[in-house]
């Protein structure tokens, strides 16, 4: 069974966490299995979980 995630592709997020905090994207990608997404313009950051 998939773990569900609830950030999808082409959402809007906006960094919590690091360097880039602060900044806004558009999400390119999300990785559940690692519970890591790429933003656009961004580097690819971790969710803590």
């Amino acid at each position: 069974m998939a773990e569900k995630f609830p950030i999808k592709k082409g959402d809007m997020v906006m960094v919590i966490a690091g360097k880039e905090r602060g900044k806004t994207g558009k999400v390119l990608q999300v990785q559940t299995k690692d519970a890591r997404v790429t933003v656009e313009k961004l580097n690819i950051l971790k969710r803590h979980s």
